[in-house]
C-alpha cells in the first residue's frame, strides 16, 4: 500500500519478474521450425504483464491454416475486453512487403495473431503462412492483461 492508503483493493500483492521462450505457430499447427534466436523476459505487476522479446527464424518450417500467432507468453490473456490491440514490432526479413506489424490478443489463451499492413487500406491483413522466410526476425515490447 502507497502512503496512507489503507484500502486491501489498493495493494500491491503481486510482482514478478522471469524469463519466457516466444515461438511461431499457425492457428491449427506449426512444424520444422528452428530459431537461431528466442529471448524473452516479462515484468508482472498486478494484473499487467508487459512481455520484451526477440525472435530469429532460422529456418521457417511449415504451418497449416491461415494465420500465424505468437506464442509461449507467460501468463494467460483475460478474456475481457476483445480484440485488443497489444503493441507493435518490429521485423526484418519477411517473405512478403509489410509496412507494419501488430498483435492481437487472443483472449483466453497465451498467444497473439499477428496483423499488419501492407498498403495504407482501411482493412487489417494478419500475416500469413506464406508472409515469413528464413532468418526473419520478430522483437518487440507488449503489455496484456491476466
Amino acid at each position: 500500500k502507497f502512503g496512507s492508503d489503507s484500502a486491501a483493493a489498493n495493494a500491491l500483492d503481486d510482482y514478478e519478474e522471469g524469463t519466457w521462450t516466444p515461438s511461431l505457430g499457425g492457428n491449427i499447427s506449426a512444424s520444422g521450425q528452428v530459431y537461431s534466436v528466442q529471448d524473452g523476459t516479462y515484468t508482472k505487476i498486478g494484473r499487467q504483464v508487459t512481455c520484451r522479446f526477440n525472435m530469429v527464424l532460422g529456418t521457417e518450417g511449415s504451418f497449416s491454416n491461415v494465420y500465424l500467432l505468437l506464442q509461449g507468453f507467460p501468463f494467460t490473456i483475460s478474456s475481457s475486453p476483445s480484440t485488443v490491440h497489444m503493441g507493435n514490432l518490429y521485423f526484418t526479413n519477411l517473405g512478403a512487403n509489410f509496412i507494419s506489424l501488430g498483435l492481437q490478443a487472443h483472449e483466453g489463451y497465451s498467444q497473439a495473431y499477428i496483423w499488419g499492413k501492407t498498403t495504407a487500406s482501411a482493412n487489417r491483413e494478419y500475416l500469413g503462412i506464406n508472409d515469413l522466410a528464413n532468418n526473419t526476425q520478430l522483437t518487440g515490447t507488449f503489455t496484456y492483461f491476466v
